[in-house]
């Protein structure tokens, strides 16, 4: 819808409306799209392993070029860096992943999806301090958040079982 917008709105005032909110890096904004979508694809269990890995491929590739195209303070950089985490994670690269998840909190550090995420990778690496802290730290910026609350409580009760 990005690179479409002009045409769909028969106009060129709705894009500069978007660019004038998020900034330039909107029109990067279709790779981030598509790459949301293979992520999606890449978890159809009819896909053979080689296409599960191939559409996490693409979606790292489309979100990479996002980050290289947007300015640093893009409105919209910190759900880019989530969504690559999310990706890398799943690519089995957690250094990559905790890295893009961080700095998708230093951008936005209310996005709770970010905080759990980042707990979760660091869990699955055996830092399950640190993930609880991420948690706690989550919870102070997103009080409410059922998604870390319940994160949190099923990590103390997986660490009170051991």
């Amino acid at each position: 819808h990005t690179q479409l917008i002009i045409e769909r709105h028969g106009s060129p005032v709705a894009q500069r409306e978007w660019i004038e909110r998020v900034g330039p890096g909107f029109l990067a904004m279709h790779h981030y799209c598509i790459a949301v979508v293979a992520f999606v694809r890449s978890h159809r269990h009819s896909n053979s392993a080689l296409d599960r890995t191939g559409y996490l491929t693409f979606a790292d590739q489309n979100q990479s070029y996002v980050v290289r195209h947007v300015a640093p303070g893009f409105a919209l950089l910190p759900e880019v860096l989530y969504r690559r985490g999310q990706v890398r994670a799943r690519q089995g690269r957690a250094s990559d992943a905790i890295a893009d998840l961080e700095e998708a909190l230093r951008g936005d550090p209310r996005h709770a999806r970010a905080s759990y995420e980042l707990a979760a990778v660091l869990a699955a690496a055996g830092d399950r301090k640190r993930a609880e802290s991420v948690l706690r730290t989550g919870l102070e910026n997103v009080p409410n958040s059922r998604l870390l609350k319940s994160a949190l409580n099923d990590l103390q009760a997986t660490a009170k079982q051991k």
